[in-house]
Order: structure tokens, then C-alpha cells, then sequence
């Protein structure tokens, strides 16, 4: 499949509106990364400008290494699943996955009479070099210290340009379109792997939308592109809909191996589905890891509140003496060793959180608790086996999720215990993690 490295993308709009800050992310072959966030942070505007859809305002983009920034978006090889399946409603499941290969040509080499690959100047190449000089000669006004630097990169680039030029290198090819015989071979392989092969004579009109989603992922997959692309492919389905499409997708990239970038703004979507998750906020990128990571090692508040559900705990607190103290007036002991790590913040205020499922009712063997607080109970919400509990622990909404089976005879005031080891602390000024 494919690489891609994006190195410093910015996107600013002709109205001076920047939906995207230095992007950095360098994806490897046949990885699913997943872009999530809230509505307005800049995923899909990113994943649009990977696709061509929407220009880089400055940054690069490399598809196994080659720069792209100026390549139309049918020539960078990359197939994209939309929200809204974007199905052509007058033709049928079979000519819906059959269209792009139609129209697709595939480049064949032209060959000598020696039967060897004739060579012309690779102008694409020569393109991609110029787009690059451009960028590090808009690097040289802004970085007065890296100017020979920058400076020597250049002639560099303008000497393989000239060589490129002297010595053609680039295989020339003719384009040549698909016969039936392979178009009918894949869309019928497709059909099969989707479970759509029933279904290629109906019209999208006649499909459920879990099959019209299938049809549009099928569409994606048959042409055997170098990147796949999906912006929220399942927001239009209901919930049980989703699950099994999640299922299906999973299935689907392991199977295929396929290089994939996925957006959503759906928390669990991207902790059952990616290899990393990119979460972003107001165009920027907040943390880069896989599920276990950004869970267990959230880089800040935003983070740490984003993911998780229910979401994690926040408490303004003050740090005195070893001893967190909440505006109510409770207190709650640190550890020796959070209280050395917390030393330069006695006296100031931060933030500690901690997750629901690590606030418990009754302490659990080999686990370190410090004493007890106290929720005052305002709701309960009944999970099956769990029950989360909502209520206030000095003034501030909390939210605790405990066994069913604990949770029979409870009062109005409940004593819990933190687990000491999951235990979060956050700057209050920068929202950055601390421990």
C-alpha cells in the first residue's frame, strides 16, 4: 500500500480563518490512524487537503515519499468514503462498483524495440522539486539563522532538476483502459468479501443504509487504491447499525492491509478501531498515540476529558503539604512519591482527575487507596452489571461507576475511595499534564 508524511500543513481560508496549525504526522504502511474531535477542530479539512480537495495554504505532503502538494487528486492514487455514500441512484449495486474502474486508466510502460522501457524526462519529478524550492524560499525571509542552509538545499534541488533535465530517467507509459473480463473479476471479489452479491442488481433505493454504506466502502476498495480515506462514513446510521459497520471496517483493513485514515467525532469509534488516534482541537494536534496511551497517559485536559466514557473527573484543587484540599473543604492525601513530584506546585492550585471506574465504594485487595471522601448522590443510572452514580464531591459534579451489586441500599451521602495509582495532575494555567 502506502506511506504518508505530513510535515508542518497549514490551512488558512482567504478570509484569514486558520482551521489548521502545523500538522505533523507521519503514517506507516497498511496503519489505520483515526482523526477525532470536536465539530470545528480541522479533521476533515485535513483530510480533505491529503486528498486534494482542498489546497495546502503552507506544509508539505509525501506519499511514499514523493511530494504531492501539487498533484490533482486523481493522480495521487487515493479513494475516499463520504458521509452521505454519494451512491449514483439510477444505477445498481454492480454498475455503482463498477463506475470508477470504467472510467480509471491504468498506466502500462512503453516499450523499445530492444523490449526495454523507453526513458523521458520525469516532469513530475522536476514539478515536485520546484514546488519544494518554493517552500524553502518562503523559509528564507522567515529564518534568518538557517539562510545558508536553506540556501545550500536549494541549489541542490535546482542541480537535480538539471540533471533530470540532461539525463531522462522516467519510464514512459500509455494509458489503457480496464477490460470487462477484470472489472466484472473485481467488482464480483468485492461483492463477495461485502456480502453484497445478492444485492448487485438492486438500486440504492431498494438497500437499507448499513448495505448502501457496504456499497459505497465497496466502491472505495475495488479500485485497490494506495490510501483509503473516510469522513465519518457512519454518522447517518443508527446506533446498532454503527456497531456492526465498526465490526466491518476492522474486518475489512485486516483482510485488505490497506493504508487508512478515518474521521470521526465519536470517542469509541477511534479506541475500538485504530492503530493511533491524532486527537485535535481548534485545528491543532493535542496528542498522538495509540488507544492505550492517549487513555492511560493523556497529555492534557482536553485529552484527559475527551477520552474515556464517561469522562474522566476534574477537581480544581489547592496542593498544600502533601494534601490536595477542594473548595468544600475536603482534603485528600498524596502519596510520598506524588507529594516529592508535586513539591514545586505547594501552595498553587491544579487540576486532579481521576476516572469514574477508579473511584470504588469498597476497596479491592492489592490496590493502595488513600481516605475516603464523601459524593453527595443526586441520580443513579442503572448499566447491568454497573451503575454510575452522579452526584457533587465539594460542590463539583462527579460522576462514580460501581458494581449493580453495590449499589442496593446506598444513602444519600457515600463514602469512595481513588485508586492511587491512577491518579491524574494537570498545570491549571497550561491544562498540561504534570504527573
Amino acid at each position: 500500500m502506502a506511506t504518508l508524511k505530513l510535515e508542518n500543513v497549514n490551512k488558512i481560508y482567504p478570509n484569514g480563518v486558520q482551521a489548521v496549525y502545523d500538522f505533523n504526522l507521519e503514517v506507516k504502511d497498511k496503519e489505520f490512524i483515526v482523526f477525532v474531535g470536536p465539530s470545528g477542530c480541522g479533521k476533515s479539512t485535513t483530510l480533505r487537503m491529503i486528498a486534494g480537495l482542498e489546497d495546502i495554504t503552507y506544509g508539505n505532503l509525501y506519499i511514499d515519499g514523493k511530494l504531492v502538494n501539487d498533484v490533482l487528486p486523481k493522480d495521487r492514487d487515493i479513494e475516499m468514503v463520504f458521509q452521505n455514500y454519494a451512491l449514483f441512484p439510477h444505477l445498481d449495486v454492480y454498475e455503482n462498483l463498477a463506475f470508477s474502474l470504467k472510467i480509471h486508466k491504468n498506466k502500462i510502460p512503453v516499450l523499445g524495440k530492444d523490449g526495454q522501457p523507453v526513458l523521458v524526462v520525469d516532469r513530475e519529478r522536476i514539478r515536485s522539486l520546484k514546488s519544494e524550492i518554493k517552500m524553502l524560499q518562503e523559509e528564507l525571509g522567515l529564518e534568518e539563522a538557517k539562510e545558508a542552509e536553506l540556501s545550500k538545499l536549494i541549489q541542490k534541488k535546482k542541480a537535480e532538476i538539471v540533471e533530470l533535465k540532461h539525463h531522462p530517467s522516467s519510464p514512459k507509459t500509455r494509458q489503457k483502459k480496464m477490460s470487462k473480463l477484470e472489472i466484472d473479476e473485481r467488482v464480483r471479489n468485492v461483492a463477495q468479501i461485502l456480502g453484497l452479491t445478492p444485492y448487485l442488481k438492486s438500486r440504492p433505493a431498494e438497500l437499507s443504509g448499513g448495505q448502501r454504506q457496504r456499497v459505497a466502502l465497496g466502491r472505495a476498495i475495488v479500485r485497490n487504491a494506495k490510501v483509503f480515506l473516510m469522513d465519518e462514513p457512519l454518522s447517518n446510521l443508527d446506533a446498532k447499525l454503527r456497531i456492526q459497520m465498526r465490526s466491518e471496517i476492522i474486518r475489512l483493513h485486516r483482510e485488505l492491509g490497506a493504508t487508512t485514515i478515518y474521521v470521526t467525532h465519536d470517542q469509541t469509534e477511534a479506541m475500538t478501531m485504530a492503530d493511533r488516534i491524532v486527537i485535535m482541537k481548534d485545528g491543532r494536534v493535542q496528542q498522538i498515540g495509540t488507544p492505550e496511551e492517549v487513555f492511560s497517559n493523556p497529555a492534557n485536559v482536553f485529552v484527559a476529558s475527551f477520552v474515556g466514557s464517561p469522562a474522566m473527573n476534574l477537581f480544581s484543587v489547592k496542593c498544600q503539604e502533601g494534601k490536595l484540599h477542594f473548595p468544600g473543604g475536603a482534603s485528600l492525601s498524596l502519596s510520598p512519591v506524588q507529594a516529592g513530584k508535586l513539591r514545586a506546585y505547594d501552595g498553587k492550585n491544579i487540576i486532579f482527575g481521576i476516572r469514574p471506574e477508579d473511584m470504588v465504594i469498597q476497596k479491592e485487595n492489592g490496590r493502595s487507596y488513600r481516605e475516603a471522601l464523601s459524593l453527595i448522590l443526586e441520580q443513579k443510572e442503572l448499566l447491568g452489571h454497573d451503575v454510575l452514580l452522579y452526584g457533587k464531591v465539594s460542590d463539583a459534579p462527579t460522576i462514580i461507576k460501581a458494581k449493580a451489586f453495590l449499589c442496593r441500599d446506598l444513602t444519600d451521602c457515600i463514602s469512595f475511595y481513588c485508586d492511587e495509582e491512577k491518579m491524574y495532575f494537570f498545570d491549571e494555567t497550561t491544562k498540561e499534564r504534570i504527573l
